[in-house]
């Protein structure tokens, strides 16, 4: 099954809500996929939300594809962009390079 919810991610229980009135079984196998949603986050928050999968899900991959490398040509670009848009990417300096996120 494929279910997409809407959800603020700092706001664990309502998640932890949302995905049960799917019908989530928490123990059955789940992939679960985080593109660009943890660089919005505070890192305290998205930090948070890892930890909570982790503790949820007894048998999941997680498979996270977000923004790296801020500091060259076209991480400079891109931070400028969405900070123009209102969206600032705030987690991206916690985890600036893919070794970072395979911490």
């Amino acid at each position: 099954h494929y279910r997409l919810v809407s959800c603020n991610l700092e706001q664990l229980e309502a998640v932890r809500k949302a995905l049960e009135s799917v019908g989530m079984v928490w123990d059955r196998p789940t992939f679960i996929l985080s593109e660009c949603v943890f660089t919005y986050l505070p890192a305290r928050s998205s930090a948070a939300a890892i930890e909570w999968c982790g503790k949820m899900f007894s048998n999941a991959a997680f498979l996270v594809y977000e923004q790296i490398c801020p500091d060259d040509g076209f991480g400079a670009v891109m931070l400028h962009h969405f900070q123009s848009l209102g969206s600032p990417i705030l987690g991206i300096h916690r985890t600036p390079t893919l070794t970072d996120h395979e911490r």
